[in-house]
Order: structure tokens, then sequence, then C-alpha cells
């Protein structure tokens, strides 16, 4: 678990500067910590970042459409410089 969530639950993080708002399905944790920072807590094989504000539990992506990911009732964008390989982790 990191700060009161457990890993299954997450959804995605948005980076705010030097804030991120940590996403599940029920509730938002904002916490003072950078997007790298947080990401470098969390297991790389499950957990990507999609562009330069976002990264995403890939076990919770529904779909791609186009640039964005639909995880949940929410949408997320996807950097083209990050999708091809946001693909090839989907398959």
């Amino acid at each position: 678990k990191i700060y009161s969530v457990s890993l299954s639950d997450l959804l995605y993080i948005e980076g705010c500067g030097d804030y991120i708002k940590v996403r599940t399905e029920d509730r938002t944790l904002i916490v003072h910590d950078t997007m790298k920072g947080f990401l470098s807590t969390l297991p790389p094989e499950i957990f990507m970042r999609v562009h330069k504000s976002y990264a995403v539990n890939l076990k919770k992506v529904e779909f791609l459409d186009g640039n964005t990911i639909h995880i949940s009732g929410s949408t997320v964008q996807v950097s083209p410089q990050h999708r091809e390989e946001l693909i090839q982790r989907l398959q």
C-alpha cells in the first residue's frame, strides 16, 4: 500500500506541479510529490507514464481510442511518443 491506497485500487496518477492526484475508483488523494518520484515507488510492469502529466495502471485500462485512454469512467490523454509503447504493453 502507498499513501493508504492499495496498488490494485489505483487507476491513474495525474501530475500537478509539486503535487500529484492519485485516482482510485472512489476517491482522489492529493499527495505532495512529483510524478517522477511517485512513479519510482510503483512497479514498472504495472504502471506506465503515458503523458507528461499522467501515468496509468495498465491492468485498469479498458480501451484506447486514438490518443485517449478510457479507464473506469475517466479519460486520460496519451502523448504521441508514448502511444506505441502503450499499445505494445497492453497486448
